[in-house]
């Protein structure tokens, strides 16, 4: 069984559209508390009336990371996590390897998900979050800029070689569905 002093932490990394969120909601259905390090950004630019659109969530979070160091996000997660004694915990929107490797540090088993840009784009496309009505020259080069580091504060491709496994998701959500279980059953056998 895969567990940090009788907690289970796990945390998916993996680019816009991937299937993180869908991952999330899989574990949350069987009794995980979800946290995403997004909302710690989110709650900033609410408290300070910023924009939440995601060129606008990126920029300030890459101010706070260069104010407070790039593994902030995390850092705040974690020890809210703590603070809240939660035992069974996803952790979301992981992007930078200073993340990762803090998390890795405090016994979180990370999970890389891929899945090929196009179909990326469709999910996106179809979910309509807030931040995914962009057209496909846009989300190229957010996609580009936050696997490939070009934004100083993410380098999801980094944070892929610190992942303990990678999946891939290409295929319809009930093979999706049955990968996140045989991980589940990880933490649980």
């Amino acid at each position: 069984m895969i567990q940090t002093d009788k907690k289970k932490f796990i945390g998916f990394i993996g680019p816009i559209g991937s299937g993180k969120s869908t991952a999330c909601t899989f574990f949350s259905s069987r009794g995980y508390h979800v946290v995403s390090l997004s909302d710690i950004i989110r709650a900033y630019v609410h408290e300070h009336n910023y924009s939440d659109d995601r060129d606008s969530l990126t920029h300030h979070a890459n101010q706070l990371k260069e104010k407070y160091g790039m593994a902030y996000f995390a850092q705040q997660s974690y020890d809210n996590v703590i603070k809240a004694n939660v035992s069974a915990v996803v952790f979301d929107s992981i992007r930078h390897p200073d993340e990762a490797s803090f998390l890795k540090e405090k016994g979180v088993y990370l999970v890389g998900i891929k899945a090929n840009q196009t179909q990326r784009f469709h999910r996106i496309s179809n979910r309509k979050h807030s931040t995914d009505f962009v057209d496909l020259t846009t989300f190229i080069n957010q996609d580009e800029n936050e696997l490939k580091g070009a934004n100083q504060g993410q380098n999801i491709e980094a944070c892929y070689t610190l992942c303990d496994q990678c999946i891939t998701n290409d295929k319809e959500l009930e093979h999706f569905t049955e990968t996140l279980n045989s991980i589940f059953s990880t933490f649980v056998s």
